[in-house]
């Protein structure tokens, strides 16, 4: 059974369909034969931001979504890495701070707490969150 794909409307199509299809007159002008091996490479979830194509000869190959602003998706993206990242620091850090403001840190708790607030500038000092790869800052343990 050959396999097709639409570029206007992004969607595979059945061979064995396509009598009920053009009965309807909806069967899509643009439907060219796929690959077996394209059908099932392409035909489940899409790689972030990307939408399936096919050439005239029938190679599939992947698209910017068009609806998707990529550069303010990665900025979102990174900011809520961040953000989350940040939330975390926040929780282990707490417990210290409240240990070092009644005066009851240790040595090794003052340390874990000065480490965790150099992380937590660095990763509120990032520059690159509009990036694809972000020079994520890494915590020292």
């Amino acid at each position: 059974m050959r396999k097709f794909f639409s570029n206007t409307t992004r969607s595979f199509y059945w061979e064995e369909d396509k009598e009920v299809f053009d009965a309807l007159g909806t069967w899509p002008a643009d439907a060219v034969t796929v690959s077996e091996a394209d059908w099932q490479s392409y035909q489940g979830v899409a790689p972030q931001w990307k939408l399936p194509a096919v050439d005239d000869n029938g190679e599939m190959y992947w698209i910017d979504d068009p609806s998707v602003d990529i550069s303010a998706a990665v900025l979102q993206c990174n900011t809520e890495r961040r953000d989350e990242l940040l939330r975390k620091i926040t929780q282990r850090a707490f417990p210290l701070l409240a240990a070092a403001a009644m005066k009851a840190a240790t040595d090794e708790q003052k340390a874990e707490l000065k480490n965790l607030q150099a992380y937590a500038v660095k990763l509120l000092n990032m520059t690159d969150l509009a990036e694809p790869k972000p020079a994520w800052p890494q915590i020292i343990d």
